[in-house]
């Protein structure tokens, strides 16, 4: 879902103290070209040329003795967003000695400040690059995601703050000034604001690439000088040269991880973690993070750093073998290995009892023997794209429920309804993993009986509290009305256990918490936050909790408290053969 947190503009910006010019190395400019890999030109059956895809360019500068990093003005990279903006955005960039500043504004009105401030060597942010997007120019599928649903948002600050402040002087990176202008190297201008964009540029020694396609990006392929690439076997080709990696390189990659887990890495203070480098140097994973001679220490350092958290929300992707990093992988935590092991377990036994009924998983409705309480599994929150949800007429397809939780949900209900005598529901999600927040919000909001879905999303960094109210059309006549959705036609239920994670662990929690439904069986597995993803520039693809968390706000109190500990069941069920059976959990609800 689209961040829509208000903004509050920033007024305070230094402390007048003593400044240090900053130091101006020697370096050379290089025009970069700038390619969209989300373009359509380069969608097809066939391998298109990288041409078609190009938006724009650039003119970096290289600190000599350091090709392989670029640097780039907060200006420049400013206009990296242009060709996404809405034409009633504005974007201003301004530098002084002690900072500079970026401030977006639509229609005169600012939803997003960025300050760079060099004496506190920190970044004060508010508000979202990406509410000043074109909503027509995104080029993520979401039309099925937003379809039949209406999404109400308000917010406050729990504390007197304002902004999200991220503190960079732990780091060495090099800041430098040439013709009047502020330098900073790429890598860290994408760490700090991608998550505030969703969009990615990525520099992999040859261009610059853009991308708000995280998880499919390195497979796209296109011709250039009549060879085919992709983003990483370009990449690989133009290290190729140098055998093993620069050591400054190795040094500058290490300090924008370290940097990212101690300002972005969500559950930092849950795990009681005040200094990144301190916790990564008690691990053993620290000094081996800034090893250019050993791929293999240094490849099983970034792996083994994020697998210490036991946080199945948190790990690094994949890597391309630049520099011979790739296949190198730690031992994720008992916590993620225990709950890997108890899927397994769990999809047996049901699969076995299914069997039995002669029934198919994620397909069937099964009917206790009474015929008053019926049960549907589903293991993940997900939307269907656009072609197998819409017709042509912008319909909905018969078959939009087998790619779409929330159209496959309304036909289970429907056919629940129409098989007569049910009074009972049960939503089995032991073994679902999560899946999309806005999924989510549907599901609450069809289970409701006034057609209401209240979700509270806090962000520690700012004390931001937003809190959602999600309506869904069940009957796609374009109005939202309460008697529509099916908390006044059945009683429901959901059954957990410790492998329901992420929006497996906060739907049932938000459904307790709001009176929707009671929880069955196990404790569910935590996981409050949203996933963030960042990508380091030597090709980590790292994918972590981000600062945003899912949890309840109490309006009397003022307080808002995460969902990492679960959702209590209210009707305890060890994990044992009657686990799924319909009639053990019938007779468990009725008493």
């Amino acid at each position: 879902m689209k961040k829509l947190f208000p903004i509050f503009i920033i007024t305070s910006l230094v402390s007048l103290s003593s400044c240090g010019l900053f130091s101006a190395p020697a370096s050379e400019e290089k025009l970069l070209e700038v390619y969209d890999l989300d373009n359509k030109s380069l969608q097809g059956e066939n391998t298109q040329n990288l041409s078609g895809a190009k938006s724009g360019e650039v003119k970096a500068r290289f600190i000599q003795g350091k090709e392989l990093i670029p640097y780039v003005s907060l200006k420049q990279y400013a206009d990296f967003y242009k060709p996404h903006f809405a034409k009633n955005v504005e974007s201003v960039v301004e530098s002084t000695a002690f900072y500079t500043s970026w401030l977006i504004t639509i229609d005169d009105q600012p939803c997003f400040q960025a300050i760079i401030n060099y004496l506190s060597k920190s970044v004060m942010k508010g508000g979202d690059i990406q509410n000043a997007f074109d909503e027509e120019k995104d080029a993520r599928d979401l039309k099925a995601l937003n379809y039949g649903m209406q999404l109400d948002v308000d917010g406050k600050f729990l504390e007197d703050k304002g902004y999200e402040l991220y503190d960079y002087s732990d780091y060495n990176f090099q800041f430098f000034t040439s013709g009047g202008e502020k330098y900073f190297p790429l890598g860290f201008l994408d760490t700090t604001f991608s998550a505030s964009s969703g969009i990615y540029f990525e520099y992999n020694y040859k261009h610059i690439y853009e991308t708000c396609d995280a998880e499919n990006y390195s497979l796209v392929s296109f011709k250039e000088d009549d060879k085919e690439y992709t983003f990483d076997s370009q990449m690989e080709e133009a290290a190729s040269t140098y055998g093993t990696i620069p050591s400054y390189l190795a040094k500058y990659n290490a300090d924008l991880f370290v940097y990212l887990m101690d300002n972005f890495y969500g559950l930092k203070n849950y795990n009681k973690i005040s200094s990144m480098a301190s916790y990564l140097k008690s691990i053993n994973c620290f000094a081996d993070l800034y090893n250019s001679n050993n791929a293999e220490q240094r490849g099983l350092a970034y792996s083994n750093a994020l697998f210490s958290f036991d946080d199945n929300h948190t790990g690094l992707v994949s890597v391309n073998n630049s520099w011979g990093e790739k296949g190198y992988r730690g031992q994720p935590g008992k916590g993620v290995i225990n709950r890997s092991l108890e899927t397994q377990t769990l999809k047996q036994m049901r699969k076995s009892y299914y069997d039995y009924l002669g029934k198919v998983e994620n397909k069937d409705i099964i009917y206790s023997n009474d015929g008053k309480t019926a049960m549907f599994m589903f293991d993940s929150f997900s939307f269907g794209t656009s072609k197998d949800v819409f017709n042509e007429d912008d319909s909905i397809k018969e078959t939009a429920y087998l790619t779409d939780t929330y159209f496959s949900l309304i036909k289970v209900f429907d056919e629940i309804k129409a098989h007569g005598g049910v009074e009972n529901v049960i939503l089995d999600i032991s073994t679902n993993g999560g899946g999309t927040v806005g999924i989510m919000a549907k599901l609450l909001a069809l289970i409701s009986k006034n057609n209401e879905g209240h979700l509270y999303f806090y962000q520690a960094n700012s004390t931001q509290l937003a809190w959602y109210n999600a309506m869904v059309d069940v009957d796609n006549d374009k109005e939202y009305e309460e008697d529509e959705t099916y908390g006044n036609d059945f009683s429901f239920y959901i059954l957990t256990s410790n492998c329901s994670f992420s929006c497996a662990n906060a739907f049932p929690c938000l459904a307790q918490k709001q009176g929707l439904a009671k929880i069955i069986g196990e404790k569910s597995g935590g996981g409050e936050c949203a996933v963030n993803i960042h990508y380091l520039p030597n090709s980590q693809y790292v994918y972590h909790s981000s600062d945003m968390h899912l949890g309840f706000y109490d309006e009397e109190t003022n307080v808002f408290t995460g969902f990492e500990g679960g959702a209590i069941p209210d009707y305890e069920i060890a994990i044992s053969e009657s686990f799924y059976d319909i009639n053990f959990l019938s007779q468990t609800i009725s008493q």
